[in-house]
């Protein structure tokens, strides 16, 4: 054999072994991209043959969407059939003082439903613990912390619950959210970075779905609540505004007031809504940082 053909032979071999080498190459960053794209820590998006984009993080998605409300439905967990697995059995009132007021306001009605948004654990500091124990109610734990998540899966609650924050927005997005234990809130600009730094806050950040509190309550089959406990560190009034009140029947909700706009501007807001601050009920004080409302015409 010439060696000129020798040399053909070695080139038809290193760019025969290149092609091949390039191709598994190819494999394999479209594998790392599958892996990217389900990763928890990776923004993707929740699919749907029916939307424009195949996506429901996208804002022209509207609230009563039918494929996002049962999208939703797969992502709800039912409640659990196994003994409560609390910390603290013996304990009545989990909450702040929130719950004994809404016994109150409600004279201990039985088989109530509600929706707790920032339901951390399942147990410290529930508004809806004995609700749900005590008096037989059901409802919607919404929780986005992940790993608050898990511990609140592991209480054994009788109600549903959801890994989701309630969207800032009329649409489903997902976000960047602090893993805080119980002051997990959305990341929205610098100035979230910079109330983490004034609150001596770690920031661990996490993508996160979101979806609108109207979509997850038509995903629970419900357009009427009995009571709303909504507890996202900041962002209470941007979820309030995302609601069609004209739409739902939510009779008393409690709304932390302690790092958003301030008491008067979401007092001025659920007025506007038909609703009326409760300030006492004999006996007791609200506590200090949540506003607690009532609809005006409450039957």
């Amino acid at each position: 054999m010439s060696l000129f053909n020798k040399k053909i032979n070695i080139f038809w071999v290193i760019l025969i072994n290149a092609t091949i080498f390039f191709t598994l190459c190819c494999l394999r960053y479209i594998d790392l991209k599958k892996i990217l794209s389900i990763s928890p820590h990776a923004p993707h998006k929740i699919q749907t043959p029916q939307s424009e984009k195949d996506e429901f993080d996208f804002k022209i998605v509207q609230q009563d969407n039918v494929h996002l409300i049962n999208t939703i439905r797969t992502l709800i967990d039912p409640p659990s059939k196994l003994a409560y697995n609390l910390s603290e059995p013996n304990r009545q009132d989990f909450s702040l003082g929130q719950s004994f007021l809404v016994d109150r306001i409600f004279k201990q009605k039985k088989n109530g439903f509600f929706i707790e948004c920032g339901a951390m654990d399942g147990e410290g500091r529930s508004n809806t613990l004995f609700l749900e124990r005590d008096r037989g109610w059901n409802g919607l734990l919404v929780e986005a912390n992940i790993l608050n998540y898990h511990q609140l899966k592991a209480r054994n609650r009788k109600s549903h619950a959801i890994h989701a924050c309630a969207s800032i927005r009329p649409y489903p997005e997902r976000v960047k959210f602090n893993l805080d234990t119980n002051m997990g809130r959305v990341f929205k600009s610098k100035k979230d970075f910079d109330w983490a730094k004034e609150n001596h806050r770690k920031v661990h950040l996490a993508w996160t779905q979101c979806f609108p509190l109207y979509s997850m309550l038509l995903a629970m089959n419900r357009t009427t609540v009995d009571y709303f406990s909504l507890d996202v560190e900041g962002n209470e009034l941007d979820v309030l505004k995302t609601i069609p009140f004209d739409k739902v029947d939510i009779k008393v909700m409690s709304v932390e007031i302690l790092h958003g706009p301030g008491k008067k501007a979401l007092k001025k807001f659920l007025a506007s809504k038909g609703y009326k601050e409760i300030v006492y009920l004999p006996g007791e004080k609200v506590v200090a940082w949540d506003i607690m409302v009532q609809k005006i015409d409450m039957k």
